[in-house]
């Protein structure tokens, strides 16, 4: 049990201050086909969530995206939100930045090459975060769904060594008696 602890304290230190760990494991999660899908569910409810408000204070673009690359803790999605306001900067649109990007629903760069035709942000943007909110519960009780009987496979091993360690000593007591 110590080294499984070890083990999560090294994780958590490690992905605190070794960006090279840190980018590692974002791309890890991002790639892994059990979690990408709710991680880029989650980070698409967040960025529609996190810029419907910036946009509804009346806060620009560019810094609304610097804004959202320091609230978001992924890596990867960090520095796509640093190209976007890098592109922003340099009069592209947010289509332009988005289009080619696996980071984002290929629906929700649309639905924003839309808006910017039409310039309805507020609405828009809210009701696509509750979209995303609903899938994002939706996957992540899938994932927990898959989840499940690898913590039941996992807990009658843990189970079963513990009663393991108490009835061994007593057999070999029993033996020499």
């Amino acid at each position: 049990i110590w080294a499984i602890v070890w083990l999560v304290f090294l994780f958590k230190f490690l992905y605190a201050n070794a960006l090279f760990f840190k980018k590692f494991i974002d791309k890890l999660i991002l790639t892994f086909p059990a979690s990408a899908s709710a991680v880029k569910t989650y980070y698409m409810y967040q960025f529609a969530q996190l810029l419907s408000q910036f946009y509804s204070a009346w806060i620009s673009p560019i810094v609304s995206l610097w804004l959202m690359a320091n609230i978001f803790s992924n890596f990867e999605y960090k520095k796509k939100m640093i190209e976007i306001k890098k592109d922003m900067a340099a009069w592209f649109t947010f289509y332009e930045s988005m289009d080619w990007s696996t980071l984002f629903d290929p629906v929700f760069v649309q639905i924003m090459h839309v808006w910017e035709d039409t310039w309805a942000i507020w609405e828009v943007l809210g009701r696509i975060s509750k979209f995303y909110m609903n899938q994002f519960s939706d996957k992540m009780d899938t994932l927990m769904a898959l989840l499940e009987p690898a913590m039941m496979v996992l807990m009658a091993g843990l189970i079963w060594s513990i009663v393991a360690a108490i009835y061994l000593p007593m057999v070999s007591v029993m033996e020499v008696l």
